[in-house]
């Protein structure tokens, strides 16, 4: 399947991209930001638990979009 997106304003100076998913996949994933901190998670028998971010989240980053 070949899924594009366009992104633009339409006005006189219109500017469009046009982006397969795969393209904006790699934009995200270049602006998210890193942290390197432990945070407190609720375990399912109610105890708490701190664990690095990194093991929460695929790429340890959270996204600034």
């Amino acid at each position: 399947m070949n899924h594009s997106i366009e992104f633009g304003v339409r006005n006189s100076q219109s500017y469009y991209l046009n982006l397969m998913a795969q393209q904006i996949k790699i934009i995200l994933r270049r602006s998210g930001t890193t942290y390197n901190i432990d945070v407190e998670i609720k375990q399912e028998d109610g105890t708490k638990k701190r664990v690095p971010f990194l093991e929460l989240s695929k790429f340890g980053e959270i996204e600034t979009t």
